[in-house]
């Protein structure tokens, strides 16, 4: 799975968005907050990857156990799934 191709992430005053980067897919309204962690792992989603890795990179880069991790990649994905953001 991956982020589909038209959509980024800024920094805007502390604050972390994603955008989207076609004009087609600016009117379906799919600005989405995210936090730090959320702007990591849709970092990490720009290539091809699956769950069991994000996992583990959340672990390696943050003081997290690897069941709290799992709980929040489950949820960032469920949420981008609801806003179609992913191909997979």
């Amino acid at each position: 799975m991956r982020i589909k191709g038209d959509y980024i992430i800024r920094e805007v005053e502390g604050e972390y968005l994603v955008v989207p980067t076609e004009a087609s897919s600016i009117h379906k309204k799919h600005y989405i907050k995210v936090n730090e962690t959320g702007a990591f792992l849709f970092e990490s989603l720009q290539e091809a990857t699956d769950e069991d890795t994000l996992v583990k990179k959340l672990t390696e880069t943050y003081e997290v156990d690897s069941d709290t991790a799992k709980k929040a990649v489950a949820e960032f994905l469920s949420r981008l799934r609801d806003h179609g953001l992913l191909d997979e």
